[in-house]
């Protein structure tokens, strides 16, 4: 770990999957809870489950992941606020560009006492997904996309909001056997997932082909 300047403002460098990345602020001290959507817009239901999830989760006393990226991140960082929580943001971008371009939502989300992590090197939407995921332990999206089957990879339990069904990429997430929530309260309710073996299973775990059951 070391002091790194970008732009006159001192960052961090850290190791996430065997890549480095700069921050701001303090990493999470625990696994998160990733509230993240792919959509860029969203209706105002989908906008007010984003924020409930958010600030369930906060109050919970969960820290909250997110990639900042898309739309719906100011309703996660308002959750997180109203909650007295702490949110981490990981950008596609990298550090400098997301000091100049977006300085209101660093501000917001280190004012959490969170962070703002970005690829010290290389930028990629890929490989923000992947540094969030492993950060996580359960995903709470909009919809089906790169990040969600990114965590069905890796075992992470996913949720898709309810409010998000009135989407294709929603109604392909529910259709594809993620549990469908209201906010992530409800998450706390469902029974717990199992994968299980079969022969054309449609989930990737490792070299393995799984299907999901619920018990």
């Amino acid at each position: 770990m070391s002091i790194q300047n970008v732009k006159g403002m001192d960052v961090m460098s850290t190791v996430i999957e065997e890549r480095n990345f700069l921050y701001r602020g303090t990493l999470p001290s625990s696994r998160c809870v990733l509230i993240s959507s792919e959509s860029r817009f969203h209706s105002d239901q989908e906008r007010l489950s984003l924020y409930l999830s958010a600030l369930e989760a906060s109050l919970s006393g969960l820290e909250v992941m997110t990639i900042a990226r898309k739309g719906g991140m100011f309703s996660i960082i308002k959750g997180v606020e109203d909650g007295g929580g702490r949110l981490h943001a990981i950008a596609a971008a990298s550090m400098d560009h997301v000091l100049k371009r977006f300085p209101e939502r660093v501000a917001m989300v280190l004012g959490t006492g969170g962070s703002i992590i970005a690829p010290e090197d290389v930028e990629g939407e890929d490989l923000s997904i992947e540094a969030a995921l492993s950060f996580s332990s359960v995903l709470i999206t909009t919809g089906r996309g790169r990040l969600m089957t990114s965590a069905l990879d890796r075992g992470i339990d996913v949720a898709v909001l309810r409010s998000s069904l009135s989407s294709e990429a929603g109604r392909e997430a529910a259709r594809d056997g993620a549990p469908v929530i209201d906010t992530f309260s409800s998450f706390l309710t469902l029974p717990s997932l199992y994968a299980y073996r079969t022969a054309d299973g449609r989930y990737g775990f490792g070299s393995e082909r799984f299907d999901i059951m619920r018990l």
